[in-house]
């Protein structure tokens, strides 16, 4: 959202998407669920009244300067949802509950240490300042520990680390890098 950091406003839109998505399946019951435990909605609820109530309270939580906002446009996107006023009411709480949980579940991801400023490491491989104008700290370095929305677990994408140190195959690529290198640059 406006002013935060790309992964971090991915990070509040795909948590909003989600609780619009329980939401919405919640009352259809036509996919799989991200929540282990769902919630049940009462008989009649709207399920475009639940996609609002779902979007208003994960907005509400994570921008709760901007409510003003946000209850403006449940005024607007109400007005506009043509149903009985009692699935309209028990839609929209159902809406509202379901994003509780969802932010609930992931109140612990890990997006909160995300934004803590880097400390520049000497250790191979870590990123280090290289603007000769000043320090330019790299940003969200400890995003890569927030606890992915559908992986179990990061380890099955990791790439495999570099050859050993002194190996022949370590030898050949870094001759390889070393050739391109002078076709390219020389």
């Amino acid at each position: 959202m406006p002013g935060e950091a790309t992964p971090i406003g991915a990070c509040d839109a795909a948590v909003m998407s989600l609780a619009q998505y329980e939401a919405i399946n919640g009352i259809s019951g036509d996919g799989s669920t991200y929540l282990e435990d769902s919630l049940t909605p009462t008989d009649g609820a709207s399920a475009a009244e639940a996609a609002v109530g779902a979007a208003y309270q994960v907005l509400s939580v994570l921008f709760p300067e901007q409510t003003s906002t946000f209850d403006r446009q449940v005024a607007e996107s109400l007005a506009e949802i043509e149903d009985n006023p009692r699935a309209e009411s028990l839609g929209f709480n159902f809406g509202l509950a379901v994003a509780e949980e969802v932010l609930a579940t992931r109140a612990d991801d890990g997006s909160d240490l995300a934004q803590s400023p880097y400390t520049p490491s000497l250790k191979p491989g870590a990123y280090n300042e290289t603007n000769e104008k000043g320090i330019v700290n790299a940003v969200l370095d400890n995003f890569g520990n927030v606890t992915p929305f559908v992986l179990d677990d990061l380890a099955d994408f990791m790439p495999d680390g570099p050859p050993e140190y002194g190996s022949e195959e370590l030898i050949q690529e870094t001759e390889q890098v070393h050739y391109n290198g002078r076709l390219i640059f020389f």
